[in-house]
């Protein structure tokens, strides 16, 4: 069980990497499923785009702060998917924080 874990977590880091490498380069459009889905940037493209930036940003440090974790520890001790939670938890309350200093909220 705890390798079909860690499996379905690195498929999933590996889809978030390719849509946040998709969103740095913007070659998403604005659209309902992905990005930063405010009024104020569906309604501006180049808002749009800004906000997928800083996002993307976010994210990676989380990730880079929950690969730091150690995955080998995490796994060790079935806590891999808590890590994971709190890195995505804590990288969502910074891309708040961040994009309302922008103004992009």
């Amino acid at each position: 069980m705890n390798e079909l874990l860690f499996v379905a977590m690195l498929a999933l880091e590996a889809t978030i990497a390719f849509v946040g490498w998709k969103m740095w380069r913007r070659s998403v459009k604005p659209n309902p499923f992905l990005g930063v889905r405010t009024r104020k940037t569906l309604s501006d493209e180049q808002t749009w785009y800004e906000a997928g930036v800083v996002g993307v940003a976010i994210f990676a440090g989380a990730w880079l702060l929950q690969s730091s974790m150690g995955y080998g520890l995490a796994y060790v001790f079935n806590l891999a998917l808590w890590s994971a939670l709190a890195a995505t938890l804590l990288a969502l309350s910074i891309s708040v924080v961040v994009l309302a200093r922008k103004g992009l909220l």
